[in-house]
């Protein structure tokens, strides 16, 4: 009877694995991270940010971006493809125009984009180029 428990065991351990490895994991890679830096009149200041991520699951959102030690975090993209968005921003640091603006809070992380992926937060630092 132990011979066959713990045939049993060994069986449903191996099915238990071998189904958890055939999930696929997203991780989200990002294409393009370029950015450059941008003032109108005199009346505000930032960062014209372009930016394409793919694999990013559709359940996945962008929390923030960190770029020069400034995080961001009203983020607008568009879907490209099912697993692809672009986000083409210009992210203010400084404003006249907007009524109440409150600058983009310190951040001490390097340069990256924040995910939230199924309630788990991810961070990949990324390399932004000036244009």
């Amino acid at each position: 009877m132990k011979k066959y428990y713990l045939f049993g065991c060994i069986v449903l351990m191996a099915l238990f694995f071998s189904c958890k490895n055939s999930i696929p994991s997203f991780e989200p890679e990002i294409l393009t991270a370029a950015y450059s830096l941008k003032s109108f009149e005199g009346t505000e200041r930032g960062f014209q940010v372009h930016v394409v991520v793919d694999k990013l699951p559709e359940s996945a959102k962008i929390n923030s971006i960190v770029l020069k030690n400034k995080r961001f975090e009203k983020l607008n993209y568009d879907t490209i493809q099912k697993y692809k968005i672009e986000i083409n921003q210009f992210l203010p640091i400084q404003s006249i125009q907007i009524q109440n603006f409150n600058p983009p809070m310190t951040d001490e992380r390097a340069d990256g984009i924040e995910f939230d992926i199924e309630g788990r937060l991810l961070f990949i630092e990324t390399n932004f180029k000036l244009k």
